[in-house]
């Protein structure tokens, strides 16, 4: 049933089996996999059913470290979450994931992909990808697939199912044991006395009234950010927080980024399209084909998953950094000056000779080369889109303000590290080495340069804040997802990821739900 909180009595006390609380991907699925058993299962969900800015407002925060965008953008909270701007790109998690990958701090899970793979099926039904093959036999032909090395092809399926709450709303207001309360806003999780069991939920309703929610099993699934801040609110018996005895609640905050390094002058198209436009793909999904460092690669030099896209440029943006420099010094000089940082401009000429030599070639001897050819047709800026490693230092913390129910609002300190540059230097190295050996183009300017963190964007992807892992002192919930050291209290979504993956959250963190419900059912009465 869908249900309003707001005729609870203040004072009224719920009895249930499970609460959970947050009905995005991870709530949604949760309903949706306990539907029908003998459970009784409460969801609260902060928002109603469309957007209410009022109740957007509390998840406005502050922030420090590298720029981010606004904590109010980045998610959405009523009936769906954020599912209601997701843009639906799934790819699968591979082994190499869950290892244990020298270079790449805090990387192993206490889980291996044995656990999780066999829930895929029922999390691709549930995000509308069912039965979908994200091999890439469908779309890059035997003939075609010459990425015999350290480079690999990557199949990207976006799926037309993405708003959850639109699709799944029906099937949650018939079901009888499965009751979602709109508009009950979360305060805390208040816990016994030794803090190792949470006694109730406290929640109150749109007209002001307090209300609890007693259940013998509590999950958290606000989303990587929320998840956080409840545990930090959550502080009438444990000062720093449930679950953070060790102090790991809020930290390793994680996103996939996107950021342009370099450009790619094709001598050839790419096979199966790689480097074009999106298209259709089976059952009308759409198609983004990829390329990626291999797993085995990844686990040589402990890299972390880096995926390649080619952006073709438009004629004012083809020219090269050397190119650009050369002109620069040229006008400079016929003017009778010297430029400015002179040294710099001529060791970008410096570092791309070749493209200079052509240029020259082309304009004063009547020569075009074929690199500059080809450039003139097809250049492509290289995106990448980086999994972030673990970073103890990036975190969600309380700010000092308060929203309009009185908690304290979040804070994000956002950084990255000197490990994610070394993914992006040798990703770029090994596409270069890989592109030229099977003779599809070359991969120029690929150098970051400093302060190259603060140009990066990112994907709302928010991970790693309530992390699992194996042993309660590097970590906030166990192989079960349930917070070390608290009996009946379990996390689900993308903030117990403990590395950022090669896939997108969505759903994998659909396939963990998808788990997580087996083992409540599972749990004896």
């Amino acid at each position: 049933m869908l249900v309003s909180s707001r005729d609870l009595k203040d004072g009224e006390r719920i009895e249930a089996d499970i609460c959970v609380i947050g009905a995005g991907a991870a709530g949604i699925t949760l309903g949706l996999e306990l539907a029908e058993s003998r459970l009784r299962v409460i969801v609260l969900e902060a928002g109603g059913e469309a957007f209410d800015p009022d109740v957007q407002d509390s998840y406005r925060g502050s922030q420090s470290g590298l720029p981010y965008h606004d904590l109010d953008v980045a998610r959405l909270r009523y009936l769906g979450g954020s599912t209601n701007h997701w843009g639906g790109y799934c790819i699968p998690w591979l082994p190499v994931d869950f290892e244990e990958r020298p270079g790449i701090p805090l990387s192993g899970w206490p889980i291996g992909a044995g656990d999780v793979f066999p829930h895929y099926p029922r999390a691709q039904e549930i995000v509308g990808l069912g039965g979908q093959d994200f091999g890439t036999g469908f779309w890059l032909r035997p003939d075609e697939d010459i990425f015999d090395g350290a480079v690999r092809p990557v199949t990207c399926l976006r799926t037309n199912q993405r708003f959850l709450a639109e699709i799944y709303g029906p099937a949650l207001r018939a079901t009888g044991n499965v009751t979602v309360l709109l508009g009950a806003e979360v305060m805390e999780l208040v816990a016994t006395e030794r803090a190792d069991h949470v006694d109730r939920v406290e929640a109150r309703g749109p007209s002001g009234a307090g209300f609890s929610v007693a259940a013998r099993t509590v999950v958290l699934a606000t989303g990587g950010i929320e998840n956080a801040r409840l545990l930090l609110l959550s502080d009438r018996v444990q000062r720093d927080g449930l679950g953070n005895t060790h102090g790991w609640v809020g930290r390793c905050f994680m996103d996939h980024v996107s950021l342009e390094a370099g450009r790619f002058m094709p001598s050839k198209p790419l096979p199966g399209g790689v480097g074009g436009p999106d298209r259709v793909g089976p059952d009308g999904a759409d198609l983004r084909p990829l390329l990626a460092v291999s797993e085995q690669r990844r686990r040589e030099e402990g890299l972390a998953r880096c995926l390649v896209a080619f952006r073709p440029l438009d004629n004012a943006a083809k020219a090269s950094r050397g190119v650009k420099a050369l002109k620069h010094l040229a006008s400079r000089a016929a003017q009778g000056e010297v430029a400015d940082n002179f040294m710099h401009h001529l060791g970008l000429v410096l570092r791309d000779l070749d493209q200079v030599a052509e240029l020259v070639g082309e304009r004063y001897l009547g020569v075009a080369g074929p690199a500059r050819a080809a450039s003139l047709v097809e250049a492509a800026s290289i995106e990448l889109f980086l999994e972030l490693t673990p970073n103890p230092a990036s975190r969600v913390t309380l700010g000092e303000e308060r929203d309009r129910l009185g908690r304290r609002r979040t804070h994000l300190d956002w950084r990255i590290g000197e490990a994610d540059r070394h993914t992006v230097d040798r990703t770029l190295a090994v596409l270069a080495t890989e592109m030229g050996r099977l003779g599809l183009g070359r991969v120029a300017e690929a150098q970051l340069e400093e302060g190259w963190q603060r140009d990066v964007t990112g994907s709302f992807h928010h991970m790693g804040t309530t992390r699992m892992a194996g042993d309660p002192r590097w970590g906030v919930v166990d192989r079960d997802c349930r917070v070390h050291g608290i009996d009946n209290l379990y996390v689900a979504g993308s903030s117990v990821f403990a590395t950022g993956g090669s896939g997108t959250p969505t759903l994998f963190l659909t396939a963990l739900a998808v788990r997580l419900a087996a083992h409540l059912r599972s749990l004896p009465a």
